[in-house]
């Protein structure tokens, strides 16, 4: 049974809502977009697409965006944007040969906190995502 993280319909709706209007040339697949998992995926093909063309406009908006996911009053899109979209994106990343570091010094504050979070865990230093956040 596959279990899907559950987004309040009201938060979720003005997550995706939010994505669609500051990012309209990213195509959000509408069969999926009740998912955040799912649709939230679409949105980090399009960053990884947009660095390989280098369009750092697009980078730079996306970037402040996950940042403010980071900084939201709510748990579940915080972790949305840190296993959705960050998770997501260093497997993307290491499945294309892109460095890290290219997308690690782009990242806002919090941002950072959670990637490096992602990557104590990979790397088998900490238990679970989050673990030593507070050390940070």
């Amino acid at each position: 049974m596959v279990n899907f993280v559950l987004i309040p319909d009201d938060e979720y709706d003005h997550l995706i809502a939010n994505a669609k209007r500051r990012f309209p040339e990213v195509v959000f697949n509408e069969e999926f977009v009740d998912i955040p998992y799912v649709a939230i995926g679409d949105f980090v093909r399009h960053l990884c697409a947009q660095y390989l063309s280098g369009n750092r406009g697009f980078l730079d908006a996306a970037f402040k965006y996950i940042e403010e996911l980071h900084k939201s009053k709510s748990g579940k899109v915080r972790e949305l944007a840190t296993i959705g979209i960050l998770e997501g994106l260093q497997n993307i990343l290491s499945d294309q040969g892109i460095k890290e570091i290219e997308f690690e010094k782009s990242l806002g504050p919090e941002s950072a906190k959670w990637w490096r979070q992602l990557n104590k865990f990979w790397n088998k230093e900490i238990r679970f995502v989050g673990e030593s956040i507070d050390l940070e």
